[in-house]
């Protein structure tokens, strides 16, 4: 795999696209995501700060203006994090308890990543059909 990564998933039903950039990193920053929409920006440092701030072009809504940035952080949640997912996914396995997310919305958050690497090793377009639940080839 390439030391960057940048994936362009354009869900045409649902009128929108994520344009997914990744590269190797270091301590230096820690781990993190950047979501940016028409309203703000969130990012989340190393599973434990969530920032959020609003966005402010001329022409944004008032509703939007008026919301505040917002930092939470919890000190040592990347581990806790990871351990209660996997925790909670055993549990469910074993009969004890429900999942905390239905197995249909991890299917529906892999599968992009999936037609992503797909899409890189065979080097083509890879598209989703909805009908046939199912990956082809452009």
């Amino acid at each position: 795999m390439p030391d960057t990564w940048s994936v362009l998933m354009d869900y045409t039903r649902d009128r929108f696209h994520i344009n997914y950039s990744c590269y190797l990193g270091n301590a230096r920053f820690g781990y993190g995501e950047q979501f940016l929409g028409n309203e703000g920006m969130i990012e989340v440092i190393s599973r434990q700060t969530l920032n959020f701030y609003p966005e402010s072009y001329p022409g944004v809504p008032d509703k939007v203006k008026a919301r505040k940035e917002l930092s939470i952080t919890i000190p040592n949640n990347d581990h806790l994090a990871v351990e209660a997912h996997i925790r909670n996914w055993f549990n469910a396995i074993r009969g004890i308890e429900k999942p905390v997310a239905p197995p249909q919305a991890g299917y529906e958050a892999a599968v992009p990543g999936f037609m992503s690497v797909l899409s890189y090793r065979e080097n083509k377009k890879v598209l989703w059909d909805h009908k046939a639940d199912k990956y082809r080839f452009a």
